[in-house]
């Protein structure tokens, strides 16, 4: 009897599949996933998440070798437009991402000290100090945090029971003051959407999410975040870095660390990224990573992922660049309607 309602639960579960909502794929999951930890559940995320808008007029942002900004001092546009080529990895904004389905962004922030959105104000010392605003970086700067945050709040009113993770990994130039800024502004902002700390993630589903109308996680890899009850220290968080760029690399890699099984009280995040080496880029001077690895890349990884489950050593965060290549997000969503994990439940 058992085996005749999980089979006409997987059915079904195929059915939803067909007529995938990707704005609302959390809510609609069938609801013997619904107790799941979230570290269980297949979860589509973007590296380099915001990388959608990058400023070519303006200067080098820090992420980048200081031979490269000297290089931009004297060849000015032209090692700009490689360096946008090489380090614009999306083309969907953040409101664009979250409708496909994205749930997980990949941050980097620095600040600008040639900002004119510079304000004089009194610190507590009494000392003039300018209130530096926080960019998006990867190789140029974006749009300011502040924006892209304010979109993602936007995106979570109108979709109460989709959640969110918001992986701040790369800070540059960014002190502790600015770090407070960025902090309170998020404490602001998403106020009680934001989920606490939990050391036992087993606690952490969406079942439990919605009881509680959390909506974000947000992981803060800085020492500041130990400080607040709503920052996820990124102890809690194993991302593998493949760093290389040879598909079958990238592939055995995947499998090795799939095969050895992870850590059930930490997310993991499984990265179908291809590095592009100096040599690769001046090969491919006049292209860009869209038209060279991230094509190459996302069907292999498509492939890897289809053969594997969901569970506590199954599949978790998959991330890519260009998420809007090869219907990435739908498929990985469907894997939780169609692989199932006996020893997760």
């Amino acid at each position: 009897m058992e085996d005749v309602t999980q089979s006409s639960e997987m059915l079904q579960g195929s059915q939803e599949y067909d007529q995938l909502d990707l704005t609302r794929w959390m809510e609609n999951l069938p609801s013997r996933l619904h107790h799941l930890p979230l570290n269980c559940l297949a979860i589509p995320g973007s590296h380099d998440s915001f990388t959608f808008f990058l400023d070519r007029s303006g200067s080098i942002a820090p992420d980048e070798p200081q031979w490269m900004r000297r290089a931009a001092e004297y060849l000015g546009t032209c090692v700009k437009r490689i360096i946008y080529n090489w380090s614009s990895v999306q083309t969907l904004n953040v409101n664009e991402q979250l409708s496909s389905g994205i749930r997980y962004f990949d941050i980097r922030l620095a600040t600008k000290s040639d900002s004119c959105d510079q304000l004089g104000t009194q610190s507590e010392s009494g000392m003039e100090r300018k209130d530096v605003k926080l960019f998006c970086v990867h190789g140029l700067y974006g749009l300011r945090i502040d924006e892209c945050l304010e979109s993602v709040a936007s995106y979570l009113e109108d979709h109460r029971r989709e959640i969110v993770i918001l992986d701040f990994n790369h800070f540059y130039e960014v002190n502790c003051e600015d770090h407070n800024c960025l902090i309170k502004k998020i404490r602001e902002r998403f106020g009680s959407k934001l989920c606490p700390v939990h050391h036992d993630l087993r606690e952490v589903s969406l079942r439990f999410m919605w009881h509680h109308g959390y909506q974000l996680i947000v992981f803060y890899h800085h020492c500041l975040a130990h400080h607040f009850h709503f920052l996820w220290p990124g102890c809690h968080m194993t991302s593998p870095w493949p760093d290389t760029d040879n598909i079958r690399q990238l592939l055995d890699t995947l499998e090795k660390n799939y095969e050895h099984g992870r850590p059930e009280e930490k997310f993991y995040v499984f990265q179908g990224i291809l590095t592009p080496t100096t040599k690769f880029i001046l090969k491919h001077l006049n292209s860009t990573i869209r038209a060279t690895i991230a094509q190459t890349v996302v069907g292999p990884f498509l492939n890897w992922i289809r053969g594997k489950a969901i569970g506590r050593r199954g599949l978790n965060i998959c991330i890519i660049d260009c998420v809007d290549l090869a219907g990435f997000t739908k498929a990985v969503v469907g894997m939780n309607y169609h692989h199932r994990d006996p020893t997760a439940e």
